[in-house]
Order: structure tokens, then sequence, then C-alpha cells
């Protein structure tokens, strides 16, 4: 924002700008992630975990491919 206050030609001033408020929404949106992606990590933490019978989910799944195949 200082190097803006510096130019003198408008047009290149403006260009700066919008270059500027595009990286700050940008880094808005990466905050916003990586908030989200805290909140996440913090609720999955909480849950408990529970035992999954993989060979019921590959078979499903092989079965599901199979299905699809033909």
């Amino acid at each position: 924002m200082e190097t803006a206050e510096r130019i003198k030609d408008e047009d290149k001033q403006k260009r700066l700008m919008e270059i500027i408020k595009d990286d700050v929404q940008r880094l808005d949106r990466l905050i916003s992630d990586i908030a989200e992606a805290s909140k996440l990590d913090s609720e999955l933490s909480r849950d408990e975990a529970e035992v999954v019978d993989l060979e019921q989910i590959l078979s499903a799944l092989v079965k599901a491919h199979q299905q699809t195949d033909n």
C-alpha cells in the first residue's frame, strides 16, 4: 500500500491497487480455509475411533466396480 502512494502515474497506481485487492481477497480465503480446517481437525480429534470392517467395505467397492464395467 505504501508503494502505491509513491506512484505518480494514476494508471499504474490503479493497477497496483487492483493487484493488492486481489492479494487481500486471496489471503482472506486462505485464512478462512485454514480456520475451517482447524475447526474440522478439532472436531475430529474429539470423535472416538471405531472398528470398521474393511473386508465388507472392499467387497462392496469391488462389486460396485464390477457392475459399472458391465
